[in-house]
């Protein structure tokens, strides 16, 4: 789940990518979660940086077949904009490109927006939306004339070091439990055409189906939407 951005940040407009693809590699296959827990493990002071005061970290194992981490997922801080700038500039094409006012305007207005670590290094970041966001994505405008309480899955990234290290997952399963007690559902969208078949199957596994789709005319995108909490990805 680097999940890639379709939505776009530019206004009225739609991006050229879905914001849950996968890029070019796609989901690992051969991944495994020996433990992804959405209730958190470990909790660290309340930040205040951005308005949201929540718990400022949160600490999850993820697994692969020949080694255990531990990721931390906290609130972004300004601080942080700078490598996620870098994370998102990775990921183009797969996601659009962002400016620093951009990500700026992300930090004040969404509802979710987490980063997570292995070890000292920023390995990726999540940005969900409120349906009443002040954001001009037709992909969004499309989910809210047809469905209500749900939380907007903006854009995912992961660095290119740390892929298939399940860094997605634990940033899905992070985002899932903190909207949980507040909605019933997570949306996004996968392209069709060009066709995500990675991002659609991981999608599935997580508990998310198929909604509708809408065409742009470069590109066909079909909408999931997964109900809260979400399943164990084991």
């Amino acid at each position: 789940m680097g999940h890639r951005d379709m939505a776009g940040h530019q206004r009225g407009r739609a991006s050229r990518w879905d914001s849950c693809g996968f890029g070019r590699e796609g989901p690992d296959a051969e991944r495994v979660w020996p433990h992804v827990d959405p209730a958190p493990a470990w909790r660290g002071p309340k930040d205040e940086s951005l308005g949201r005061g929540q718990p400022a970290e949160v600490r999850t194992q993820i697994g692969h077949k020949r080694h255990i981490e531990m990721t931390s997922i906290q609130d972004v801080r300004p601080g942080d904009l700078a490598a996620v700038l870098r994370i998102n500039e990775q990921s183009v094409p797969a996601m659009n490109h962002l400016s620093m006012t951009d990500l700026e305007w992300f930090a004040r207005e969404a509802d979710y927006f987490r980063v997570a670590r292995l070890g000292p290094d920023l390995a990726g970041f999540l940005i969900c939306l409120r349906p009443e966001a002040p954001y001009a994505s037709p992909n969004l405008r499309w989910l809210k004339r047809r469905h209500q309480d749900f939380l907007y899955i903006d854009r995912v990234a992961v660095a290119e070091q740390f892929q298939r290290r399940g860094v997605d997952t634990a940033l899905y399963m992070d985002a899932a439990s903190r909207a949980a007690p507040r909605f019933d559902k997570l949306a996004c969208e996968v392209n069709v055409r060009p066709r995500n078949d990675a991002s659609i199957r991981y999608h599935r596994r997580l508990g998310f189906v198929e909604c509708g789709s809408q065409d742009h005319g470069y590109v066909e995108v079909c909408y999931m939407l997964a109900s809260l909490p979400l399943p164990s990805p084991h």
